[in-house]
């Protein structure tokens, strides 16, 4: 694997941020309501993946702001936002209160920022500006569904959203911390896994070991079937517990290293905090990449090419929805 730490790529087109409900209004029902229409399904000009929220209950906001880093991207490249789908009713409104709450928080802060003379002499404070403006402005336009009420025919790839550790054999979604075994249930019984390509961000993912570097060694070992331990990875597991099941025609999908969300960095790379990171090393030596190239495949019913992109041959912005120029294939 060919990994290339020293080209961020810059993007070519910026968000307009007009829409951006008022500094002085309250995130109330009103500033929302246009997204939590669980009635509506999506449409051609809706986006072809959804984000799937699998959890029981969600007391930790932490879950909102990992499910809010996974859309910025789109909205700063213009893209259609990926629907947000819930098992229940309880977990959408705790997610749609989460909004809200953050929302709240972010216009306060661009209140306060819009009162000072002169932000454009702290390169610092203005780009957390503009990450908060970008974070408003997503927020805004989030939308809140139920599984029941959504056409999942219309979707060609599933985000999976939960936490993981490098070797785990569990995923922790919202309070429940879920087996491989638990979790393919889930998938089947609201056939989820029918969309046939599943992606699971989950940090370490596909990692046995923990990475100290996104070097091409470091990389291989870690993506390793088992290791000296007998560990497996996450996504690894999930994957061969579809495989047991003799379920056809899907592929799954999982990254290496812990899941960076996005930053809000100055100078030279400061566009690199519109994409998806990923992160490694221990502090002093903390390394980031870009999450599409670190991305690794389960196929469970053909042989796929492996072809691994030269990140500097890209000239367009990759989001979240690239098809796989840099994805490497196992095929189970």
């Amino acid at each position: 694997m060919i990994i290339n730490m020293s080209n961020p790529i810059s993007p070519t087109t910026q968000v307009d941020y007009s829409f951006i409900p008022s500094l002085t209004a309250s995130p109330d029902d009103s500033n929302l309501s246009q997204n939590t229409d669980t009635k509506k399904n999506t449409s051609a000009t809706s986006s072809s993946s959804a984000i799937f929220l699998l959890g029981e209950d969600y007391q930790d906001i932490e879950a909102f702001r990992a499910a809010l880093f996974e859309q910025v991207p789109s909205v700063h490249f213009n893209k259609p936002l990926k629907p947000l789908v819930f098992l229940t009713q309880k977990t959408k409104e705790q997610f749609e209160s989460f909004a809200k709450e953050m929302l709240k928080e972010l216009q306060d802060k661009l209140v306060e920022a819009s009162s000072q003379e002169d932000q454009s002499s702290n390169p610092a404070e203005e780009a957390a500006h503009r990450h908060a403006q970008l974070l408003a402005a997503t927020i805004v336009q989030l939308q809140y569904m139920e599984i029941g009420d959504v056409k999942l025919s219309e979707f060609s790839k599933a985000y999976i959203l939960g936490r993981g550790a490098a070797g785990d054999t569990e995923i922790q979604i919202g309070s429940n911390n879920l087996s491989s075994k638990q979790l393919v249930d889930i998938l089947q019984l609201h056939k989820i896994s029918s969309i046939g390509d599943l992606r699971f961000t989950a940090s370490q993912g596909v990692d046995t070991s923990v990475l100290a570097s996104f070097s091409q060694a470091e990389v291989a070992q870690a993506e390793k079937m088992a290791n000296p331990q007998g560990a497996t990875s996450l996504v690894h597991n999930i994957a061969t517990e579809f495989s047991s099941r003799s379920v056809n025609s899907l592929t799954i999908f999982g990254y290496h290293g812990n899941n960076a969300g996005l930053t809000h960095s100055v100078g030279e790379v400061a566009e690199l905090n519109q994409h998806h990171l990923r992160r490694c090393g221990k502090e002093g030596s903390v390394q980031e990449e870009r999450r599409s190239r670190l991305r690794v495949g389960y196929q469970l019913d053909k042989i796929m090419q492996t072809n691994f992109a030269d990140p500097k041959s890209k000239s367009e912005p990759e989001t979240m929805d690239d098809e796989l120029d840099s994805t490497k294939c196992i095929i189970l």
